[in-house]
């Protein structure tokens, strides 16, 4: 899945940007493995570009967001012998004083160790080549998944929308095309809009990336669904 895998020297005082390492879009991986001990992590809020998932041993110990209203953002590490930091970059600005911001995790590495940066672009070409395996029922994933399945459509096809209620948040792609990005949780779109050009008559590949592991089905729905807004 990734497209590059570079060694950060030892004792580095910061970690590569995704733009450092050619990476325009998708997610990196910083990783470090050796054993360490149970830790308290704390990483300044706006050193996030753009959304923080941290894991020891596969398992999720916190995540931080940068539109969260704080400075510091604090995440109990249990010991462990590999710790993840997963950073996805939400798009980037192109005008005003941020239009030259790049993505990754900034500052000093907030866990000391021996970190390799993978550049994961999520273009279809790797994620449609994935080894997909049955999914075992009720079977409880942790951490980022990815879940291929199909929708039939038995005759002319229509435009549609995909509801992502029952996930958290993640990226969709049906026939190999990029529907964007999800965030069940937070809103303001429930929904993402599928033209009838990206469908055929028949069983269409649909591939979902929940960054949570959460959820097993998307439904297609004929109207969109959006956060209620409130009027003051």
């Amino acid at each position: 899945l990734q497209s590059c895998e570079v060694a950060v020297s030892a004792g580095a005082s910061r970690l590569p940007t995704m733009e450092e390492l050619g990476l325009g879009r998708g997610l990196v991986l910083y990783r470090s493995r050796g054993q360490s001990n149970a830790k308290w992590m704390t990483v300044a809020t706006a050193d996030v570009k753009d959304l923080l998932l941290a894991y020891v041993d596969l398992k999720e110990a916190g995540l931080a967001y940068r539109e969260e209203f704080k400075l510091w953002s604090h995440m109990w590490l249990p010991a462990g012998d590999q710790v993840d930091l997963l950073v996805e970059n939400m798009g980037h600005i192109n005008y005003g004083v941020n239009i030259k911001e790049q993505k990754g995790l900034m500052g000093h590495p907030p866990v000391a160790g021996n970190y390799t940066a993978y550049c994961l672009p999520l273009d279809y070409a790797r994620v449609g080549a994935l080894p997909f395996q049955p999914r075992p029922e009720k079977a409880s994933i942790p951490g980022p998944l990815f879940m291929r399945g199909v929708l039939d459509v038995p005759g002319e096809p229509q435009d549609t929308y995909l509801d992502s209620r029952g996930l958290d948040k993640g990226y969709v792609w049906v026939n190999g095309h990029n529907l964007g990005r999800y965030w069940e949780t937070v809103g303001p779109q429930h929904t993402l809009y599928l033209p009838a050009p990206f469908l055929k008559q028949g069983a269409n590949e649909v591939i979902v990336l929940d960054l949570r592991g959460i959820g097993t089905q998307i439904t297609s729905v004929v109207w969109p669904r959006w956060q209620p807004v409130s009027w003051r």
